[in-house]
């Protein structure tokens, strides 16, 4: 028996963890918790909040637990069962396989893999499917290594490597409402993971428990309701941030309802939607942890809402011009960069930067993982679109930089590189952009050499921990070619010396 079972079993035998004459760190008393069933305890859990810091001066306040709430579930701890209710949810580290044929129900349907090799090992992976599909991996810290959404059906596919000997989680996804089928592959084992929460039916008047079982779950439940009926959802956790959404099949951005803090809670952070049923039919209601983070359980509950209480006016076009994006997997990929130019004109041509040879503009950022290139001739244009995804701590880091303006002036000045000696800065200046982001920023310089005159426009920002950077370059007078790609080579080289 572990050292922690003895003092566990201390406990419920009725006698303190520690001697009787342990100094005891509580400054204030309250009357005893209440007795289970009655009103304050209806869930079987009475706790108080006592300004009640221990020996580390630092606390500001203390979480009591009547020992009658919490003695059964040690009991159950200690034999090794189900103390929480959501049955068995280990992460298997074994078994697996290199190929899975799997079938999404809906847009918000996942599947999840381990991959769990040693430290250094380099990973292939694929998701294909005739839907579109897309994938992310992330690391035990929920930080995300990889994300890949580049076509609208085909082949997703990418790298990554195992950093240390924690394992790394694979969650596949698709961008379509109707059933697919994808099969996902991998250089090395790919153990699944089990999500029972997903497509389980919520009833009015009940509540569930659920959990985030791996990083970017995001768990969905149906709920029926009759045309005009209003209910009140809430997702209430103490290990998650929890974000709620209620969707429907075919509805836009705009009829798509969100919440992140309005239910409250121990920290502030559950969610609370009030809703009215648009058409009778079924619904999918969505938690998540905001910054995707797992494991986390929680509490969801659908009740009547209350006579008078005002509906949940945020929707998730709202939620994504004013957050930069709501969470999900595969974050701000080439679909999204090529959908911001869908206005170009007939005469631009999309270039696939490995097979024309393209070198993003000379940039090396480990982080620049999609990019996209859009090239016009007579006049000529290049633009260059790049975006990738950045942890917490390189996206605080990024956004103080981006901030100053001595940031931007390195790329203004890199015109006037080695490379480009006999080049005259002939103008320069900052851009005028709309809210492209949470942070942002551009500059734009003309200048003009015995070999050629440009104009480059740079215009960088950031949606939640992605990354975008948006190079334009023009050229008054064509340049000599038999094809656009041709042309674009030309310049691309040009320019990669001059941002090197």
């Amino acid at each position: 028996m572990t050292l922690i079972q003895r003092r566990l079993e201390r406990i419920l035998g009725g006698r303190a963890a520690e001697p009787p004459n342990h100094p005891s760190n509580i400054r204030s008393c309250v009357s005893p918790t209440s007795e289970r069933g009655s009103p304050e305890s209806a869930h079987g859990w009475s706790a108080r909040v006592l300004d009640a810091p221990l020996a580390d001066e630092r606390a500001e306040f203390g979480l009591v637990l009547s020992m009658a709430d919490a003695a059964p579930r040690v009991r159950a701890l200690i034999a090794g069962g189900d103390a929480s209710g959501l049955g068995a949810r280990r992460v298997p580290l074994e078994g697996g396989a290199a190929r899975h044929s799997v079938t999404l129900s809906n847009f918000w349907d996942q599947r999840a893999f381990l991959i769990n090799e040693r430290a250094g090992t380099n990973v292939e992976l694929s998701v294909s499917g005739v839907n579109d599909g897309r994938f992310a991996v992330y690391d035990s810290f929920s930080e995300e290594r990889l994300s890949r959404d580049e076509t609208a059906s085909g082949v997703e596919s990418g790298s990554v490597s195992l950093q240390y000997d924690d394992p790394l989680f694979l969650v596949a996804a698709q961008l379509a409402e109707e059933p697919g089928d994808f099969t996902v592959t991998g250089s090395a084992s790919l153990i699944p993971l089990s999500d029972p929460d997903d497509g389980k039916q919520l009833t009015q008047g009940r509540t569930l428990l659920g959990n985030l079982d791996f990083p970017g779950d995001a768990d969905y439940f149906l709920l029926t309701l009759r045309e005009g009926e209003r209910v009140e959802v809430a997702a209430s956790s103490a290990l998650a941030d929890a974000f709620l959404l209620i969707d429907y099949q075919s509805a836009t951005d705009e009829q798509i309802i969100v919440d992140d803090d309005s239910g409250g809670g121990l920290f502030g952070t559950d969610a609370q939607v009030v809703y009215e049923a648009s058409h009778t039919g079924s619904y999918f209601v969505v938690v998540q942890d905001y910054d995707g983070l797992a494991p986390g359980g929680y509490t969801l509950t659908a009740r009547e809402a209350s006579a008078g209480a005002p509906l949940t006016a945020t929707t998730r076009a709202d939620f994504l011009d004013a957050d930069g994006g709501a969470p999900s997997v595969g974050g701000f990929g080439l679909d999204e960069l090529r959908s911001a130019f869908t206005g170009l004109p007939d005469s631009f041509e999309e270039l696939d930067p490995a097979t024309e040879g393209l070198s993003a503009s000379g940039l090396d950022v480990d982080y620049l993982t999609d990019a996209v290139a859009y090239a016009s001739s007579e006049p000529f244009q290049l633009i260059w679109a790049l975006s990738g995804e950045l942890t917490d701590l390189e996206r605080i880091a990024f956004d103080s930089e981006l901030s100053s303006p001595a940031f931007l002036n390195e790329f203004r000045q890199g015109i006037l590189s080695d490379d480009w000696q006999d080049a005259r800065l002939t103008g320069n200046g900052t851009l005028g952009l709309p809210d492209l982001g949470d942070n942002s920023g551009g500059v734009w310089a003309d200048f003009i050499s015995d070999r050629v005159a440009l104009r480059m426009e740079l215009a960088i920002f950031t949606r939640g921990n992605t990354v975008a950077f948006v190079y334009s370059f023009f050229r008054p007078s064509a340049i000599p070619s038999t094809t656009v790609a041709d042309a674009a080579r030309t310049l691309d080289e040009a320019i990669a010396n001059a941002l090197r």
